[in-house]
């Protein structure tokens, strides 16, 4: 199968796979809320931070590395195979003698035991890196995908059979360990490659030279998320960690949907494209267009049914959720600069750039959310806001210069949609406070959703908005259906 076919396909299994994965995701979060506490997210929330924390400090990059080189042997692949194997070892005894640890230190003893399970998973996630990699770098999505929904239904269906009997965050905990044994399984038995226990240092350390600093810029970045779960377990309480990671990977829905779709074959995408300038800066203009008109009209429609939304999903023992939720709405905006910026930092081999755009974002961010989180818990959710848009803005100026195409003509392209939302948003939310009290909570949400729909792709339509008409080209219709490459791939 050719390159462009490849790519095609990867499309639409990584859009198939993150597509049912967050719908499965989210309707068994939703049961399964509906059962628990605020508190029970809270618990495991801070083991999960904790747990993340270690294995970003562990990560040298190598993972990284083996995907973006352009060739690698097998060599190569089995002595990342038994570094891989020294790190899962390695994290499991620290996170082993650190569960007592937690537990005093956020006087809850169900963390210990909960901390030595999840050490467990921990190990056993490194064990699949390699056939994670290889099946990667073939953008053999399917198979990943098929591993991914098998893992969440059967893990789903048990969470949500124990959650119903009682056993409160230890169906989260089991939850989260059958869904890494099931998918571990499932990508050993799909790569078509076999460990030799060899190791060669020299083979892994190109890899190691390039993936180090996107490791490092990855520990930053994503470790002060797990910072931050931390701190606000410790600094408010477990109940407030619950509402703000509930409302936050709520609102992350639409935004993780559409940029792991468009953000893992556009990675593959742009290392094919290192040398043609052209072609890498049209890829970019055209993912950032259709992850715009993807991700923001959905954030803006969740902001205005925000309340609703919370109390439908959850139950009203959530509904405190609420303003939580609406703020990571805003914050989420500016996620689609981020994904594709940095993905494209990455993929063309400026690490060093990667690692000093988000020393950069997160030095003042993390600065801000420091200062605001002493005042109440809001005013850190703001401070996210700010971080989050520094985030997006300094990967952006650099890519702006390697590519010619800068962040602030990234904004100006999006312009038309964000306020076309914002005008239907406005539209939905007059309606909403003048009908919204005659009618029943469903109803209700069903109306007020078909209306900003509506009033949306409308306004699209008859504006000929760039966006609009770039994806209705990549829909899987009529001619597209025969010959899809031409119409994804022959611009690039």
């Amino acid at each position: 199968m050719s390159f462009r076919n490849k790519l095609v396909f990867g499309v639409a299994w990584s859009a198939f796979d993150v597509c049912c994965n967050q719908i499965l995701l989210l309707v068994i979060s939703i049961a399964i809320a509906r059962l628990l506490h605020p508190n029970d997210y809270g618990i495991i929330g801070i083991i999960i931070a904790f747990t993340q924390l270690v294995g970003k400090i562990m990560d040298c990059g190598i993972n990284r590395g083996l995907y973006q080189a352009k060739i690698i042997d097998d060599e190569t692949i089995s002595s990342a195979f038994v570094l891989f194997n020294i790190f899962a070892l390695i994290g499991f005894f620290i996170l082993w003698i650190s569960s007592s640890i937690l537990a005093k230190y956020y006087a809850n003893p169900q963390l210990s035991p909960i901390c030595k399970v999840m050490g467990v998973c921990f190990g056993l996630n490194y064990t699949a890196t390699v056939p994670l990699a290889l099946l990667t770098r073939n953008l053999n999505f399917k198979k990943i995908g098929i591993a991914n929904i098998v893992s969440g239904i059967v893990s789903g269906i048990i969470a949500i059979i124990f959650a119903a009997m009682g056993f409160g965050v230890w169906a989260l905990v089991t939850q989260r360990f059958l869904h890494t044994v099931i998918v571990v399984i499932m990508l050993w038995c799909f790569v078509n490659w076999h460990p030799r226990w060899s190791f060669s240092w020299k083979k892994l350390k190109p890899l190691f030279n390039f993936g180090i600093k996107i490791a490092v810029a990855r520990l930053i970045e994503g470790g002060s998320w797990d910072f931050f779960n931390l701190l606000v377990g410790k600094t408010y309480s477990s109940t407030q960690l619950g509402l703000y990671s509930k409302s936050r990977h709520l609102a992350q829905v639409p935004y993780t949907a559409i940029s792991s779709i468009v953000g893992r074959v556009f990675f593959q995408g742009m290392v094919s494209k290192q040398d043609d300038i052209n072609g890498r800066r049209k890829l970019i203009h055209d993912s950032i267009l259709v992850t715009n008109l993807c991700v923001t009209p959905f954030l803006i429609l969740l902001f205005i049914i925000g309340n609703d939304i919370i109390i439908f999903l959850f139950g009203p023992q959530w509904n405190a959720a609420a303003p939580y939720f609406k703020i990571m709405c805003i914050m989420f905006l500016g996620g689609i600069f981020l994904t594709i910026n940095q993905q494209s930092l990455s993929a063309l081999g400026y690490s060093g750039n990667y690692l000093i755009s988000t020393l950069i974002s997160k030095s003042f961010g993390l600065l801000i959310v420091l200062i605001l989180c002493r005042y109440n818990i809001f005013y850190f959710l703001w401070g996210l806001v700010i971080m989050f848009m520094l985030d997006a803005l300094i990967p952006g100026i650099i890519i702006g210069k390697i590519c010619k195409y800068s962040i602030w003509q990234q904004i100006w392209d999006c312009f038309p949609v964000i306020i076309i939302a914002i005008i239907c948003g406005l539209i939905s939310w007059y309606i909403q406070k003048l009908f919204g009290g005659y009618l029943a909570l469903f109803l209700r949400l069903v109306c007020i959703s078909l209306i900003y729909g509506v009033c949306f792709i409308g306004l699209c339509f008859l504006l000929k908005v760039d966006a609009f008409l770039l994806f209705i080209k990549l829909l899987p219709i009529n001619r597209t259906m025969r010959h899809p490459q031409k119409y994804i791939m022959n611009k690039y």
